[in-house]
């Protein structure tokens, strides 16, 4: 047998609250969030704290974004977070400031060991440095570190660390060139 999914185990380490809290998430997510008009990003930013995320107060988050686990997340200082980009997270996540995180990026924490039948879940956390950028339908794994002012082109899946100051793009992502301050 490959994978035998019928009493998958969870980590010790699992950052998750009762099974109540997120379901409650979730159906504030769906009926009070993700309706929320574009102007209401603040109340946005309030659901959000109600359940654990620590968000700075000028980030602005997209009503079709989604967190899995709020309580796992921080976000700094005027970060942005497009349509449709899903934090998944399973364990921590830390976004800095002045990040862009494009429409349809998606941030993983959390695998699985398909070496074992149990399947178990595997949590690594992902940090996100000051100045990063995630272009439009990348993709970063878990236990990844973006260094601060990073580029991820479109598309591109980011399997390993990112030095500072780097542009990477493609699956899995390459080194493509120095990024420069303020286009020098």
């Amino acid at each position: 047998m490959y994978q035998d999914l019928s009493n998958p185990p969870v980590p010790a380490d699992f950052n998750g609250k009762s099974k109540i809290r997120v379901q409650l998430w979730y159906l504030t997510w769906l009926f009070l969030f993700r309706p929320s008009p574009h102007a209401l990003n603040k109340f946005r930013l309030f659901l959000l704290r109600l359940f654990g995320a620590q968000v700075a107060g000028t980030v602005k988050i997209r009503p079709s974004a989604y967190v899995s686990y709020p309580w796992n997340l921080a976000v700094g200082e005027g970060t942005f977070i497009g349509d449709h980009v899903y934090i998944d997270s399973l364990t921590r996540v830390s976004v800095g400031a002045h990040v862009s995180l494009s429409n349809y990026a998606y941030v993983a924490s959390g695998t699985h060991d398909h070496k074992i039948a149990s399947f178990d879940l595997v949590l690594r956390p992902v940090t996100i440095e000051d100045q990063c950028w995630l272009a439009i339908q990348s993709t970063v794994l878990p236990g990844v570190t973006l260094r601060k002012g990073c580029v991820v082109g479109a598309r591109s899946l980011v399997t390993r660390d990112i030095p500072e100051n780097e542009v990477w793009a493609g699956t899995p992502a390459r080194f493509m060139n120095k990024r420069t301050e303020n286009g020098q």
